[in-house]
């Protein structure tokens, strides 16, 4: 994952802070994003989902549900990110769970 990846910031932040999932559900038409460690989380960031961010943050989680694995470095260390899509109410929620190798 690139840098200057609409992503990227959110999991440099997530994984500053512990965290070991990060969760984005989409509600009132805004893109909440959530740093989760343990199954405790709260707000990081937030999109409106009309805006050209809130739209590559889709594109991109789409993107990353349909790979395996995507390995993102921090600082020395080296996370694997595993994305999956559940349903919210009708609307597509993303759960991607971060894990150090």
């Amino acid at each position: 994952m690139e840098p200057n990846n609409i992503f990227y910031p959110i999991v440099v932040e997530a994984m500053r802070l512990g965290a070991d999932a990060i969760d984005v559900e989409y509600k009132h038409r805004t893109e909440w994003v959530y740093a989760m460690r343990q199954g405790a989380g709260f707000s990081i960031a937030e999109f409106k989902s009309s805006s050209p961010e809130g739209g590559a943050l889709r594109k991109e989680l789409y993107r990353l549900a349909k790979k395996k694995k995507e390995v993102v470095a921090f600082g020395d260390a080296e996370f694997e990110l595993r994305t999956k899509i559940e349903d919210s109410f009708g609307e597509d929620a993303f759960h991607i769970k971060m894990r150090r190798i």
